[in-house]
């Protein structure tokens, strides 16, 4: 004789949900809420969930009447990993490619975690390179190719053997390392004595490895558009390779919007003047702004190990470097170039070779970036004004 059963469950909200006809097999519920255990005498044994799965809401109003159900044929099973909590660095390392991430649910019924790798637009398939303990949140890859990138996948086992979905059971993502080498040798001087305090200054022969590729915007842009997964907004970094000619007017290097309505400018130029600006605006309205006169970082460093600088005025549009600006909530926003600090601190006693003028960093505004605890990033936009 098949058994029925009927689960009445009244919500606070004074909803009455119905169960729709269970299975004959043991079937499993999670999510959100209570988990109750019914077992027959006849071995009929039901896990049932109850809490996280509302497909429809009841409500009774006059001509009106909708239902509460939760569809018990459907298994409920959270996000394995925390979709902001993971990272693959992208030449951050000279010799690895870290990978890390974050458990969020799931873990009493992961049994091991499994990393894969392929060479990035090639037709290799994926390789299983390493398998690791459940409570393992990290790993290194040191048998990568500098400047190759790779694309990883991080996938916890016994998760499904049936599903495959992104944060769901694994994770992807691109990362490499950057070119790197190994000098080795005897230095000594006439005769074989030992030297003391020797500097090694390796350089490149033959054709210099710093070509690269660029997208001239002329009255375009580029846009993320709607975000398919939001990025929070209390911590954001944003980073390109740029270069302007000289004029007064500013460009956007970076717009982005978020989920509370607030709007973000982020406008650089290099003025006729000379003079190397970075203003931050927040729906319009300035939050920071950071003049550079003299010279900036070339991110080249001399024999002795310390930076090359070039004079603002000598820079030309075929000239690039690396901009970075990190916004962190609390904090004023910090810009590096080239990786170094645009601070006082860091620049103003700087020893410049020849004619090259000595930097110098002047702040006009500096207010803190502040966000709302649960503000999220829904699009950005590049060179929307350039």
């Amino acid at each position: 004789m098949i058994k029925k059963i009927l689960l009445l469950v009244v919500c606070i909200w004074g909803f009455t949900l119905h169960a729709q006809i269970p299975q004959s097999k043991n079937q499993i519920f999670t999510g959100s809420g209570a988990q109750q255990e019914i077992q027959h005498s006849t071995n009929l044994n039901l896990n049932i969930q109850v809490g996280g799965a509302i497909l429809f809401q009841t409500s009774t109003e006059a001509n009106n009447k909708s239902t509460v159900a939760f569809p018990y044929s459907i298994l409920y099973v959270p996000n394995t990993f925390v979709n902001d909590r993971y990272q693959i660095s992208k030449g951050y390392y000279p010799d690895r490619v870290r990978l890390n991430w974050e458990i969020g649910a799931n873990e009493n019924i992961i049994t091991n975690i499994q990393i894969f790798r392929k060479e990035l637009g090639t037709s290799n398939p994926e390789q299983l390179i390493a398998t690791l303990a459940k409570d393992v949140f990290e790993y290194d890859d040191f048998q990568t190719q500098g400047g190759q990138l790779y694309e990883y996948r991080v996938k916890a086992q016994g998760v499904s053997n049936t599903k495959e979905e992104e944060f769901f059971n694994f994770i992807q993502g691109i990362g490499f390392r950057n070119p790197t080498a190994t000098v080795s040798g005897n230095i000594s001087y006439e005769g074989g004595n030992p030297v003391k305090d020797v500097t090694v200054y390796a350089e490149a022969v033959g054709a210099e490895n710093n070509a690269g590729n660029s997208i001239y915007l002329n009255g375009g842009y580029v846009t993320t558009g709607k975000l398919n997964k939001s990025i929070n907004a209390d911590k954001i970094s944003l980073q390109t390779w740029t270069t302007f000619v000289k004029d007064d007017y500013a460009g956007n290097l970076f717009d982005y919007y978020t989920s509370n309505g607030e709007s973000y400018s982020i406008v650089s130029k290099i003025t006729t003047a000379g003079v190397f600006v970075i203003d931050v605006y927040k729906n319009s309205s300035y939050i920071f702004n950071i003049h550079v006169r003299g010279s900036l970082p070339t991110g080249e460093i001399d024999a002795l190990g310390n930076d090359i600088y070039k004079n603002i005025r000598d820079f030309t549009q075929n000239d690039f470097y690396h901009l970075s600006l990190v916004m962190q909530k609390g904090e004023k926003p910090k810009v590096y170039i080239n990786a170094r600090a645009m601070t006082p601190e860091n620049l103003n006693n700087v020893e410049t070779a020849g004619n090259t003028s000595k930097p110098q960093v002047s702040f006009y505004r500096t207010a803190n970036y502040t966000t709302a605890n649960t503000e999220k990033i829904d699009q950005i936009d590049i060179a929307i004004a350039l």
